[in-house]
């Protein structure tokens, strides 16, 4: 599991996720994707980059809440 680097780490419960499929979202390593599936606390995200990754909620942030870029 990657551990996050600046993104909030806040506790999550075992049941459904604050986020949604289709919410943009931030990764400190992976950057900004958009949620295609969750089970639980668990999200599918496709990043920008073609890349798609399980990752638990608590490793992500909505993108609006991102830092800005350089």
């Amino acid at each position: 599991m990657i551990m996050p680097k600046s993104a909030s780490t806040a506790q999550h419960s075992p049941g459904a996720s604050n986020f949604r499929e289709r919410d943009r979202v931030f990764h400190n390593e992976f950057g900004h994707g958009t949620v295609v599936a969750t089970d639980g606390p668990k999200l599918t995200i496709k990043f920008d980059d073609g890349g798609v990754k399980r990752v638990l909620d608590g490793f992500v942030i909505r993108s609006d809440k991102a830092p800005a870029p350089g």
